[in-house]
């Protein structure tokens, strides 16, 4: 016959198996929300990286509506106004 000495049952290792259960579902439900936290986190510096434009137009000068796409290619760009200095030998566009 077991030794009841203790109080413990000797069908389990816990006296209180509730607390175990509800231990671990409050550890898991921290980690989900962390994992949360870190997702939102990481999810808006993607979108503030893919849709941060090169420049930004202040001005447009001496230029039609029309003719933009025949400025830009002859070189001839509106006055910019950078809100990052950007080197002039770094491609910042992505290759793929």
């Amino acid at each position: 016959m077991p030794d009841r000495s203790n109080g413990a049952s000797p069908r389990s290792g816990s006296e209180h198996p509730t607390t175990v259960v509800v231990l671990v579902s409050l550890l898991a439900a921290v980690q989900l929300i962390m994992v949360g936290i870190l997702g939102e986190y990481i999810g808006r510096i993607y979108e503030q990286v893919k849709q941060r434009p090169l420049y930004v137009v202040a001005e447009r000068v001496n230029i039609a509506a029309g003719s933009a796409r025949e400025a830009s290619a002859e070189g001839k760009f509106p006055r910019a106004v950078s809100a990052v200095p950007v080197a002039q030998d770094v491609n910042l566009r992505s290759q793929g």
